[in-house]
């Protein structure tokens, strides 16, 4: 990102028949459509400690994996990033995220089972888990002012933030 630098923290491109993944640990930004298409792709490793911020848009989209693991200094999820990942049934998000947006269709067309949402986020874009047939358990952070668990059932959201008002459906299970 600094050309002056001799750190590389972008990661660009994958090989599309790349079957394992791991990511470098200074690694700040997977641009968009580093990893589209990699159909082999079944696993990846992100360190624990990563300095990844920002998953670009369609940046996974139509891989095989399984599971992804979202580090703490992730602020951003762009759109399309995980569409079409018909094997993916695990999103880990690191105790004490930073995670502010999850785009639109962000986890479209995936076999995501349950979904938590950190303390920070405070913005789900339209169709961020469209067709996700099997998303039956959204967990909501204490600590998250911005949405709300009603009953179980339905997640809500407000359309002003300065009020107490949660008064948009946002998501049925």
């Amino acid at each position: 990102s600094d050309p002056g630098s001799d750190v590389y923290d972008i990661l660009h491109f994958a090989r599309r028949n790349i079957m394992y993944a791991p990511i470098p640990l200074k690694v700040k930004y997977i641009a968009s459509w580093a990893f589209n298409h990699c159909e082999k792709l079944d696993k990846i490793d992100v360190p624990l400690l990563s300095e990844l911020r920002i998953i670009g848009n369609n940046a996974f989209q139509f891989c095989s994996v399984p599971s992804i693991y979202i580090p703490a200094n992730v602020t951003h999820i762009k759109d399309d990033a995980f569409s079409c990942c018909d094997k993916l049934t695990k999103v880990e998000i690191a105790p004490k995220s930073d995670l502010k947006s999850i785009g639109s269709c962000v986890f479209v067309n995936s076999k995501i089972e349950s979904f938590m949402i950190p303390s920070d986020l405070n913005e789900l874009c339209e169709s961020w888990c469209n067709k996700t047939p099997k998303l039956n358990e959204i967990i909501i952070s204490p600590y998250n002012k911005h949405f709300f668990n009603y009953n179980g059932d339905f997640i809500l959201a407000k359309s002003d933030q300065s009020k107490n008002d949660f008064d948009i459906l946002l998501f049925a299970r």
